[in-house]
């Protein structure tokens, strides 16, 4: 974590691998001190960084600090080093030591780094900061393009990154999942694939809940946020059998996975459903999509209980309106929580109530939307989505539309796109944090942005394993989770075993 220091950006090579780390200030206190580790520290030391990785595998690592006139340090809380020194410091897989450097003058001032060691089969990544982030944790999950293969799954990691590009937190998760969700109340949670149900738990890695409805009913692979009552909003996926799928080149009996969305109490009790199918007719389904939906087949790659033509990938709530984005229509749709109607529908094809928005000023339109995921309210009558630009001649964006519900037009205010990234096949999250940042996760690639209002990149956090992609990267903002307890939260992980 940054320590509010004025601070210069410079580069520097690690192993081959290039990040942005702040310069050290001549006003630091701890000028002169250096830290250096084998096997290798991540960041490389700079006094203005706190947290640090290494790839230890269980064995010792040997630390060697420069100690400045004036200067006492102590590793792990023994020792008194006035001077320079190599040392040898015990470590395991996930647990830390903390290296603690006293200035003796008369500030009296203490500064405090904590290494930590990285799992061995955590995915390599790098990280550069080349502004100033709005975001101080950012929670994403490097998610195995081999997860959808057979079992048993491979090893994944939900983690946070600081503002630094360091991972902080981490938890291993032995089953399949696409996705990490930090919940409201500060526990984490993801769904597994293999049980159709949702997981959360603490930061401490203990499992506090398991999420299913009680109706019989699993929960979508997608995400399941917290409502602010303490509920969860999610999908259970239902067979709907006896579907004409004539007229995209299927059959004419068919059956469909149709998304249930719910509400569903922490006691697994369903508070309000609303069923895509009895809203929104197969007919909907895109023509960029038929012959995808039509090769699919009836469990569309993805074990889904019929034909996959409607593909819901996200909900969001807002006093009375719920807004719902189904990938293979192209469409975000509103609706009224109470009457179950729906209120508008933006992007994919036209519906015969009328409710369809006219979109405005964008110059990407048609289509206006093209496999989008994370749709999600923004201020008063605004949304933000990632465009993926699926199936399309464009590649992913993050666009954020002004609603009018009276003139019925949605009008493109902002949209960030990245050089790094030319194409998404699916997923994605974009999200506008209130300083105006966006924090991006582009989808079916290896790239997490954040961006300011001028489309300049502030972070950047890149997987470099092959065949590992995002999901979806969640900005965590400053004040919600506190560091110190977040190394307490990891050291009771590492001690659990």
């Amino acid at each position: 974590m940054r320590l509010g220091i004025a601070l210069a950006v410079t580069t520097l090579v690690l192993s081959g691998l290039w990040f942005a780390v702040p310069a050290a200030s001549s006003a630091t206190p701890t000028l002169g001190l250096s830290m250096t580790t084998r096997p290798g520290l991540y960041p490389v030391f700079n006094p203005s960084v706190t947290d640090y990785v290494v790839r230890c595998d269980n064995a010792p690592v040997l630390l060697s600090m420069t100690v400045p006139p004036g200067m006492e340090v102590e590793v792990g809380g023994h020792g008194d080093y006035h001077r320079s020194f190599t040392t040898t410091v015990p470590l395991t897989t996930d647990s830390s030591f903390t290296v603690t450097a006293l200035d003796l003058g008369g500030s009296g001032a203490s500064s405090s780094y904590f290494v930590r060691c990285l799992p061995a089969d955590f995915p390599d990544f790098v990280s550069s900061v080349s502004g100033h982030p709005q975001a101080e944790y950012y929670m994403v999950m490097a998610v195995p393009a081999s997860l959808f293969g057979p079992t048993p799954a491979p090893v994944e990691y939900a983690a946070l990154f600081d503002d630094d590009g360091v991972p902080v937190w981490w938890r291993a998760i032995n089953d399949k999942a696409i996705d990490a969700t930090l919940l409201s109340n500060g526990d984490a949670a993801e769904v597994s694939i293999l049980h159709d149900q949702a997981e959360e738990y603490s930061l401490s890695g203990a499992t506090t809940r398991v999420i299913k409805p009680n109706d019989g009913g699993g929960v979508d692979l997608q995400e399941v946020p917290m409502l602010p009552n303490g509920n969860y909003l999610l999908s259970s996926e239902v067979s709907r059998s006896d579907e004409n799928l004539s007229f995209m080149g299927g059959p004419s009996s068919a059956t469909v996975a149709d998304p249930v969305i719910k509400e569903v109490a922490p006691d697994g009790t369903v508070v309000w459903s609303w069923d895509t199918a009895a809203h929104i007719p197969v007919t909907e389904a895109d023509p960029s999509w038929w012959s995808t939906d039509i090769r699919g087949g009836a469990g569309g790659g993805l074990g889904y209980p019929g034909y996959d033509i409607y593909h819901f990938n996200s909900a969001d709530e807002l006093g009375n309106d719920v807004l719902i984005s189904y990938r293979q229509l192209n469409a975000v749709y509103l609706v009224d929580k109470t009457t179950g109607a729906i209120v508008w529908k933006l992007g994919g094809t036209e519906r015969s109530d009328g409710t369809n928005l006219t979109v405005v000023k964008d110059p990407a339109a048609p289509p206006d939307l093209a496999g989008q995921h994370d749709a999600r309210f923004y201020g008063k009558g605004s949304i933000t989505v990632h465009d993926d630009g699926t199936l399309s001649s464009r590649g992913p964006r993050a666009v954020r539309y002004q609603i009018d519900a009276a003139t019925k037009t949605a009008t493109l205010v902002e949209q960030i796109t990245d050089p790094l990234v030319s194409s998404a096949f699916c997923c994605g999250s974009a999200r506008k944090l209130p300083g105006g940042d966006w924090v991006i996760g582009w989808g079916f690639n290896n790239v997490v942005t954040e961006f300011n209002t001028d489309n300049q990149r502030q972070f950047l956090l890149q997987w470099t394993d092959p065949g590992f992609f995002n999901y979806r990267a969640v900005p965590v903002l400053p004040g919600v989770l506190s560091s110190a307890q977040l190394r307490a939260d990891m050291n009771a992980y590492a001690a659990s075993g």
